[in-house]
């Protein structure tokens, strides 16, 4: 599987050769729809901020609005009087033309804004200068809520050539023991959050296991809804088997650049780039080059194909 991000294709992705995600979410262009009816409320990660805290935002206007060809979504954000603060989104083809704005898409469409001093704040979204969104509520802590976090541990299966990653402590006893023959840890790791103690400080990662007889045996870990949707109910459905809706949380790259938010760094997803497609997950930036230079093809956003973001160690 390799995702194709500079296509300017909403969810693209590619599997095996045939590409999925291009029309699984395609809206129309924005002449034919009204983007003032498309507007949600704001939704923040974490979901109790601390003042130490980057606060991320995403809002489904931008997965409904779309232009032709799709554009870069940017904003600058105004703190206001009585702690209001205000997103100005703009669509453009040229970040040179509006100084002052982060570029925040074109997808995964998060802006990040803050840290900010405790209190209870308000936030809305301003669409192409016109379309207001519903207001949010913010509420940063002078203590961030409780989180758990554990690391997510890499297996590799010579028989199989395959990798496999698991945080689920079960698991990894029974590929540390042999229930299931053949595999061994690599000795790579990142830590995520545990689902449920996780303060939406991420994304949930899903995954599922290819079928044998479909030609494959190995295990699919993803985010992103187009995959998601594709493998599940797509042309790979029949392929695929879904396995958890929760493996770990994690947080995820800035769409344009790839960057990871403060606290966390980057993990690297490689495909095989074989009939029997398997995945790498890892957060050493010298096992991604040794992958690639072997023949696995890097998947992710920005200049470095970062996937996800894992959970940075704290130093003592």
């Amino acid at each position: 599987m390799t995702i194709d991000w500079t296509a300017f294709t909403p969810w693209s992705a590619v599997i095996g050769g045939g590409v999925i995600g291009a029309a699984l979410i395609v809206a129309p262009p924005v002449a034919a729809m009204d983007p003032c009816g498309v507007l949600e409320p704001i939704l923040f990660s974490p979901a109790n901020p601390g003042t130490a805290d980057t606060i991320n935002w995403w809002s489904p206007i931008f997965s409904q609005v779309h232009l032709d060809p799709v554009p870069i979504y940017m904003v600058k954000t105004t703190l206001g009087i009585n702690n209001q603060i205000s997103l100005d989104v703009r669509a453009t083809s040229d970040p040179a033309t509006l100084p002052g704005y982060d570029i925040v898409g074109p997808y995964p469409y998060y802006g990040h804004f803050g840290p900010l001093a405790a209190g209870d704040y308000s936030v809305g979204a301003v669409l192409y200068g016109t379309c207001v969104a519903a207001l949010s509520s913010l509420t940063v802590s002078t203590q961030p809520a409780a989180t758990a976090t554990a690391p997510v541990v890499e297996f590799y299966n010579a028989t199989l050539d395959q990798y496999h990653s698991t945080q689920n402590a079960a698991e990894i006893h029974d590929l540390d023991t042999g229930v299931h023959p053949g595999w061994v840890r690599t000795g790579g790791s990142f830590m995520a959050y545990v689902p449920g103690q996780d303060d939406n400080r991420g994304v949930i990662v899903q995954r599922w296991y290819g079928k044998p007889e479909a030609g494959l045996n190995s295990h699919f870990l993803t985010w992103l809804p187009p995959e998601e949707d594709a493998l599940s109910y797509g042309f790979l459905a029949g392929a695929w088997i879904f396995e958890s809706g929760a493996t770990f949380v994690i947080p995820a790259p800035y769409a344009t650049t790839g960057a990871c938010p403060g606290g966390t760094v980057p993990v690297y997803r490689l495909w095989n780039n074989r009939p029997d497609s398997g995945h790498r997950y890892t957060a050493d930036k010298a096992t991604q080059q040794q992958m690639m230079n072997a023949g696995s093809v890097a998947e992710g956003f920005g200049p470095d194909s970062v996937f996800m973001c894992a959970v940075a160690p704290v130093v003592p």
